[in-house]
This record gives structure tokens, C-alpha cells and sequence, in this order.
């Protein structure tokens, strides 16, 4: 998620790394483009950056602005709808918006078949596969999530 955000070229000198690969060698000096893991601004940049994302798409695809505003937690996003229709629309939108703004979300899943298989048929990303089993599950948000059942778990 940060390697996806982009830091204003004026900024990036802040970011800046000094190497050299011996003592005898000229230093060499590099600039971080993008968001730095690790640093203490870093986990509020890349989350305030989906925000923006999502409050601008509020007049033109409000339900996924919603989401994309809500429903994270860092790099996770969870959600859904009422409906299959509901859950592919916001799936075809999120995606939209956030791929607009560099940034993909990879890995999608859900507890309906039928939004999987969509899913499936729609994207060259990886996702998970249309028969999952009752046992399948899937860590996100520090849980486990088994998407048959739509049940989330956590290990003691």
C-alpha cells in the first residue's frame, strides 16, 4: 500500500538516503518517492490518501465512496451489500476508483459464489478460486474469515 502512494516531488528531499558500499567510495544519494513503511507519518498518509480517494467519487459513485471511506483498515477492505448486483457494482466501482489513483486491490473474495464468479471472469488479479470448501478460510484484519460460512474466527 505505501510503495503505491506517491510523495510531492518537493517533499521527497525529506526522504532522502545517504550510501555508500565502503569508506573509501563517494557517498551516494538517493530520494524515496513514495510513502516510506516505517516511518511515523506513514500508516496516517496512505489511509488519509484512501480518503481523499473517496471523498472525491461521493458525487459520481457514492456507495463506493462510502466504502472506500469506511470499510478499510490499513491495506484491508472489507465490505459488502444486500444483493449480489450490489456487491459486483461496488466491486467494478472500488476498483475503478482506486486503479484510477494507482492504486490496485488484489486479492478479492466473497461469500457469495455468484460475486465470485464475476470476480473471477472480470480480473487478471489474483483472487480466490470459486469452489473455496467449507474449511477455507482467509486471514484479514487479523481474524480468520471463512467466506462459506461468512464466519470470522480468531486463533487463542
Amino acid at each position: 500500500m505505501y510503495r503505491q502512494v506517491w510523495v510531492n516531488q518537493e517533499d521527497r528531499d525529506y526522504q532522502r538516503i545517504l550510501w555508500r558500499n565502503s569508506p573509501e567510495k563517494e557517498i551516494d544519494h538517493y530520494h524515496l518517492n513514495t510513502i516510506t513503511y516505517g516511518t511515523a507519518p506513514a500508516a496516517f498518509l496512505a489511509t488519509r490518501v484512501l480518503k481523499e480517494i473517496g471523498l472525491l467519487a461521493a458525487q459520481d459513485k457514492p456507495s463506493a465512496s462510502r466504502a472506500i471511506q469506511r470499510d478499510f483498515y490499513m491495506d484491508d477492505f472489507l465490505s459488502g451489500g444486500d444483493t449480489t448486483e450490489e456487491c459486483v457494482k461496488l466491486y467494478h466501482e472500488v476498483l475503478e476508483l482506486l486503479e484510477s489513483s494507482g492504486m490496485r486491490l488484489r486479492k478479492w473474495c466473497s461469500s457469495a459464489p455468484d460475486v465470485r464468479k464475476n470476480i473471477a471472469a472480470t480480473s487478471s488479479e489474483p483472487h480466490y478460486s470459486l469452489d473455496l470448501g467449507d474449511n477455507y478460510t482467509i486471514k484479514s484484519l487479523g481474524l480468520i474469515w471463512c467466506p462459506e460460512s461468512d464466519m470470522l474466527q480468531f486463533n487463542l
